[in-house]
């Protein structure tokens, strides 16, 4: 009889290690995936800042509002795939929490469709007019300071976050 109670209590205790251990490797696996996410979000913040698309963009949209120019389009001719991670991981978003989901599928949503507004061959590329030029550049500003905000609010979801200039807190 102790026999049978001591196998039940091994069985009992085994399947208590098994289902901790299981929750610990899949709570390393979302940190994990979170972790590489937001360091891909935080380069591309940084690049964006770098090659500052946004005064760019502001400069145009003043010198068509201004008349200066009857009209105006900006390209940019991205042809890297800068959203590797993000391609590779994202069959394992499950493991993250839905906020995170929303946050990320939000910040790559808004870069493709920033990538879109700004290809030569792209939705913008046949600009008609003055009005319609200060309503697509307006915004592009609108959508490249929305990818900054969400990417900074990303960036800070890992237990140590990076700041978008790179520093460590």
């Amino acid at each position: 009889m102790i026999e049978l109670l001591l196998v039940v209590v091994g069985a009992v205790l085994a399947g208590i290690v098994q289902t901790w251990t299981a929750i610990g490797t899949r709570s390393r696996e979302a940190e994990s995936v979170l972790t590489a996410l937001a360091g891909e979000v935080g380069a591309i913040c940084r690049l964006l800042r770098m090659l500052d698309y946004r005064t760019e963009i502001q400069k145009l949209f003043r010198q068509v509002e201004m008349g200066v120019h009857e009209e105006a389009i900006y390209y940019i001719d991205i042809k890297s795939d800068y959203f590797s991670v993000y391609h590779s991981l994202s069959s394992q978003l499950g493991l993250l929490k839905p906020a995170e989901v929303t946050k990320l599928v939000r910040f790559y949503s808004y870069c493709k469709t920033f990538v879109d507004a700004t290809r030569p061959e792209g939705v913008s590329s046949e600009m008609q007019g003055r009005l319609k030029s200060v309503t697509n550049l307006r915004a592009l500003t609108t959508l490249h300071d929305s990818i900054l905000c969400l990417g900074d609010e990303i960036v800070q979801l890992t237990k140590s976050p990076s700041i978008p200039d790179g520093t460590r807190v």
